[in-house]
């Protein structure tokens, strides 16, 4: 809506030209709709905020993160098995897996669609593993500039860089393997400059671009 203003006003014409200096006035009662209308919808039209669950009380495998007070391992196992036989992706997958991390005890489970049954807990093995330095410094950096209050759209260029970064080390390691097949961890630790902490990540990465490499990563992990 654009107002005007009367060819018999006092005011000069230059200032209040409606063809030079229009002026934007809201429709009645849409000032407080509008910015909440709009902040909902950016927010349900980006696909991945909408994969991101806050608590609930039990298991929804539609989420890739939420969390929640028990799990029943057998459901959700027969869930893994299911997003198998029906993915929703372009391909075929192999394996569905879903991260078990409890946070009163900082232990971590991995259920995967290949296990026919939930291990019981003689049969599980805690195995601990010292955190990745790599991940370390990306969470400490993305903390640091979000306390010097820059843009999210910057943190998260921040982050995409540093995960681009473990993916080079990564390719650097499957060329490697590829010429060296029977290379030791210690060898890979000295001539690739790899913090021992970081070994185990990025042996996990390769095997994913570099299916091949799992027969040089058998006796490494």
């Amino acid at each position: 809506m654009t107002r005007m203003i009367s060819t018999t006003s006092t005011c000069s014409s230059v200032d209040f030209d409606p063809y030079l200096n229009p002026e934007e006035l809201p429709l009645p009662g849409t000032d407080s709709a509008m910015p909440s209308v709009e902040k909902q919808s950016r927010f349900e039209c980006n696909f991945g905020r909408s994969l991101l669950g806050g608590y609930s009380p039990k298991y929804l495998p539609d989420f890739a993160l939420h969390g929640t007070r028990t799990i029943d391992r057998a459901a959700v196992l027969e869930e893994l098995k299911l997003s198998v036989q029906n993915s929703v992706l372009d391909e075929p997958i192999a394996e569905a897996v879903c991260i078990v991390a409890d946070t009163d005890t900082w232990k971590v489970e991995l259920l995967s669609s290949q296990i026919t049954k939930p291990l019981t807990s003689e049969k599980s093995k805690d195995l601990e593993i010292n955190a990745s330095s790599i991940v370390h410094d990306t969470l400490k950096s993305v903390s640091n500039l979000w306390d010097l209050k820059m843009s999210s759209d910057f943190c998260v260029m921040h982050l995409e860089d540093r995960l681009q970064e473990i993916y080079f080390k990564s390719k650097a390691l499957a060329e490697y393997l590829r010429v060296n097949r029977n290379a030791t961890a210690k060898e890979l630790l000295s001539i690739l400059d790899i913090n021992p902490n970081d070994l185990r990540l990025l042996l996990a990465v390769t095997s994913v671009h570099s299916p091949w490499a799992n027969n040089c990563l058998v006796n490494m992990l």
